[in-house]
C-alpha cells in the first residue's frame, strides 16, 4: 500500500471515528440535567422508604426470630476481614496511593493528560464518605439491631419520624445512610477514567459488586436496612456529578474517542490529544 494509500485510509477511520464519537456525545445526557435527574431519584427514593415497610420486610428475612440471631454472626472474622475490615484497609491503601502518584508523578507527561480526571477520584473517595459520615451523626436513626423488634431498645423510626418523646437513650446511633460502603460508590468516579463501553461496564460491574458486597453484609449482620445503602449510592453518584461539576467538564480527559489501528499512527490523533474533552456516562449507571 501507498503512501496516499495509507493517509486515504487514515481519513476514513479518522473521519468514522469522529462521527461515532460525536454520536455518542449526543446521545448522552448533559451534566446538569444527570444531576437534576440523580436529587430526583434520590428524593424519590427517601420517600419511597419512608412511607412504606420495605426496609423492615427485607430485615425480618435476614433474622431469626427463633433464635433472636441475624444470619451472620458479626463475631466472624474471616468474613469481617472479607467484607468489612479488608475493604477498609484497601480503600485506604488506594486513597494515599492516588494521592501519592498524583504529588510524585505531577510533572510527568502523561499525567499532564489524566490529572484532573485523577483528581476527581482523589476527591470522589474523601467527599463521599465525609459526606455520609456527616449524614450519620445528625439523622441519629437506628441499624436493625438496635430496634425491639429485633430485640433491640430502640423504637423503629425514619428520616421524617421522631423518637418518642418518652424515649431516651444516652447515646444515639448513627446508621443512617451506610458509611462503609459509600466508600466503594465512591469508585464510580473511575468511569470519567475510561472511555470505550465495555470498560466502563467492567468499572460498573467491578464498583457495585464492591459496594453491595459490604451492603448485603452489613444488612446480614443487622448493621443497616436495604434503604441505607440504597441512599448512599445515589449519594455518592450526586457528589461525584458536582465534583465534576465544580472541576469543569472541558478540563476532563475524553478517552471516548474511538480510535482504529490505522488513526493510531496518524499525527492527527497525537496532536487531538492535546485538547482532550470528556463525555460523561449517562445517570441510568448511577442507579442499577
Amino acid at each position: 500500500m501507498n503512501h496516499s494509500s495509507i493517509e486515504q485510509t487514515n481519513q476514513v477511520h479518522g473521519t468514522s471515528s469522529d462521527k461515532t464519537c460525536r454520536t455518542r456525545a449526543d446521545n448522552e445526557m448533559p451534566l446538569s440535567r444527570q444531576i437534576l435527574v440523580t436529587i430526583s431519584v434520590l428524593i424519590t427514593t427517601i420517600i419511597l422508604f419512608d412511607v412504606t415497610s420495605i426496609d423492615l420486610w427485607v430485615q425480618d428475612h435476614l433474622f431469626d426470630f427463633g433464635s433472636q440471631s441475624w444470619l451472620i454472626s458479626d463475631n466472624d472474622r474471616i468474613l469481617d476481614l472479607i467484607f468489612y475490615t479488608g475493604i477498609k484497609r484497601v480503600f485506604f491503601s488506594a486513597f494515599i496511593l492516588l494521592g501519592l502518584i498524583l504529588v510524585i508523578c505531577r510533572k510527568a507527561i502523561w499525567m499532564k493528560r489524566y490529572r484532573k480526571t485523577l483528581l476527581v477520584v482523589l476527591l470522589s473517595m474523601l467527599a463521599v464518605p465525609l459526606a455520609v459520615g456527616s449524614l450519620k451523626s445528625v439523622t441519629h436513626m437506628p441499624c436493625p439491631k438496635h430496634l425491639e423488634h429485633y430485640g433491640g431498645k430502640f423504637p423503629h423510626v425514619t428520616l421524617f419520624t421522631a423518637y418518642p418523646a418518652s424515649f431516651h437513650a444516652s447515646r444515639m446511633p448513627q446508621c443512617y445512610p451506610a458509611g462503609h460502603a459509600s466508600g466503594a460508590f465512591s469508585l464510580f468516579s473511575l468511569l470519567f477514567l475510561f472511555g470505550g463501553l465495555w470498560s466502563r461496564r467492567i468499572v460498573l460491574l467491578a464498583v457495585m459488586t464492591i459496594g453491595w458486597s459490604v451492603g448485603i453484609y452489613k444488612m446480614m449482620i443487622g448493621d443497616h436496612f436495604l434503604s441505607h445503602t440504597l441512599i448512599s449510592m445515589i449519594l455518592a453518584w450526586l457528589i461525584i456529578l458536582l465534583i465534576v461539576r465544580v472541576i469543569g467538564r472541558s478540563d476532563l480527559v475524553d478517552n471516548a474517542k474511538p480510535v482504529s489501528k490505522a488513526y493510531r499512527y496518524d499525527k492527527r490523533f497525537t496532536a487531538s490529544m492535546e485538547t482532550p474533552v470528556i463525555t460523561y456516562p449517562s445517570s441510568s449507571g448511577s442507579s442499577q
